[in-house]
């Protein structure tokens, strides 16, 4: 290709030079120009799996957030048909906050490559600090047993994170294929 003579002394910073040696604005990335390329010699490059962290984390909250508030529509309509008393209302709210908090943590765990425990603790943190501003906006009290919802969500996520970093031994029939 005919490119400026800035461009072809490697001057100019719109063209660069390829892993084959072929000229391409700069703007396109390498990963974009030779995805799926094969061939001896030829460097394959292919985007990798993982995510952004910040990304898989707001996806991790909002399946927490998700599952604590099915859960919660399903307890409140339990103590409004009265089966669940109100003394039972504080061990509910616990119960769907550790599940809420258990599937943010075990989805953020099994999709981040490493750090799998830290990971899903800091998942666990940030609902645990969205769930105490969310308590302090909208109701009037201050939390008074605010660990009583923050222990079960951390050993709920610690779990999760656990779990998730297991090495499972495959069945030899798998492996046989």
């Amino acid at each position: 290709r005919a490119l400026p003579l800035a461009a072809q002394r490697g001057m100019c910073s719109l063209f660069r030079r390829s892993v084959r040696g072929f000229y391409m604005p700069a703007h396109i990335p390498r990963v974009q120009a030779y995805a799926g390329t094969k061939g001896k010699g030829s460097a394959v490059m292919k985007k990798s799996g993982n995510d952004a962290v910040w990304k898989l984390c707001l996806r991790g909250l909002g399946i927490a957030f998700g599952v604590t508030l099915l859960l919660m529509a399903a307890a409140s309509s339990l103590v409004l048909a009265g089966v669940l008393k109100s003394g039972g209302i504080a061990a509910a709210a616990s119960v769907c906050a550790a599940a809420g908090a258990f599937a943010g943590a075990l989805y953020t765990a099994k999709r981040r490559g490493t750090q799998k425990l830290v990971t899903g603790m800091a998942l666990c943190g940030v609902f645990d600090v969205l769930l105490l501003f969310g308590n302090l906006l909208f109701v009037d009290t201050p939390p008074v047993g605010f660990a009583e919802i923050c222990l079960p969500t951390l050993g709920a996520a610690l779990i999760a994170s656990l779990l998730s970093s297991r090495n499972v031994r495959k069945s030899a029939k798998v492996r046989r294929k």
